[in-house]
């Protein structure tokens, strides 16, 4: 369509954006009735904003910003419905009261200068930090660098990072990470499976990097089975793959319980992309291989 709005207006999720975008998914084309319909605090004169609303109209991209409105409402609804199960979680959730010291006079002052905002982007629209003021007996954004998005993810004490873990059975002293919840894998017999479970037992392994995936998480299928884990390795550079190390993955392979042992092995000839702390990137990895190979490039273990 050509509109330069973006010229005049910071940014589209705003009122005003919203509201020539409606106008223009209804049919209205008049630059100078959509530009009627900008907010009074808009800078920009109603003649400039007429002017960015110039365009062809072009009936494909009409339709393609017709599909992007219906996302971004469908979006805001989940979003919105996400919200009201919170709420209810929260008020589930009993009252928690402790004994604090009075805040110095200076202290006071500062938080009386803090003025209330209305929550931003995907934060919730729930007054989530006076709900957790009650839950947790104290108000956590009050910490510096702690914002009310961070501080829902401390319950009960715990910071809820998504790692999974258990205690030992001896009094509960050690406490033991074994992998993220986002990379469980749930077979058909009902086992959980960590992939960092399964690496740790080639720890060791004399290749540059390696990573387990499930293959059905690679190549979605329609069709239900038994998974198959697949070891994807990484040699250096100029390594190849011989029986040695071949047996050593079969022999890793066989310590592990019948059901965390790797069905087949893929050699990969790119580097796994990794976060600034050197984590792969199992997402983008999998992306990778998924477009990358095909599952019938695993070789059998």
């Amino acid at each position: 369509m050509n509109l330069q709005l973006a010229n005049v207006i910071s940014g589209i999720s705003g009122l005003s954006g919203q509201a020539i975008i409606s106008a223009i998914v209804r049919g209205e084309r008049d630059p100078v009735q959509l530009a009627d319909l900008v907010d009074y605090r808009v800078k920009a004169s109603r003649e400039e904003v007429a002017r960015s609303l110039e365009g062809n109209w072009r009936t494909d991209v009409l339709f393609e910003l017709q599909q992007a409105v219906d996302s971004y409402h469908f979006a805001h609804r989940q979003m919105l419905e996400c919200d009201e199960k919170l709420t209810l979680y929260l008020a589930s959730l009993p009252t928690r009261t402790l004994e604090t010291p009075a805040p110095l006079q200076a202290e006071s002052l500062v938080q009386k200068r803090k003025k209330a905002r209305k929550p931003r982007d995907n934060e919730p629209r729930m007054d989530l930090k006076a709900e957790l003021k009650r839950i947790c007996g104290v108000d956590l954004t009050s910490i510096d660098g702690i914002n009310v998005m961070t501080a829902q993810t401390i319950v009960e004490g715990w910071l809820l990072t998504g790692d999974l873990g258990r205690f030992d059975l001896k009094g509960r002293e050690h406490l033991q990470l074994f992998g993220r919840k986002k990379n469980m894998i749930v077979t058909a017999g009902g086992k959980n499976i960590y992939p960092e479970d399964i690496e740790a037992a080639f720890d060791g392994l004399p290749v540059k990097e390696y990573c387990v995936f499930a293959a059905d998480y690679l190549w979605p299928k329609k069709a239900l089975g038994d998974e198959m884990l697949v070891l994807v390795v990484r040699l250096e550079q100029n390594q190849e793959f011989d029986d040695k190390l071949r047996d050593e993955i079969v022999t890793r392979n066989r310590r592990l319980a019948d059901f965390k042992r790797a069905g087949g092995y893929l050699v990969w000839e790119k580097d796994f992309p990794r976060t600034a702390s050197l984590k792969i990137k199992r997402g983008e990895l999998a992306s990778e291989i998924a477009t990358g190979a095909a599952r019938e490039s695993i070789a059998q273990i």
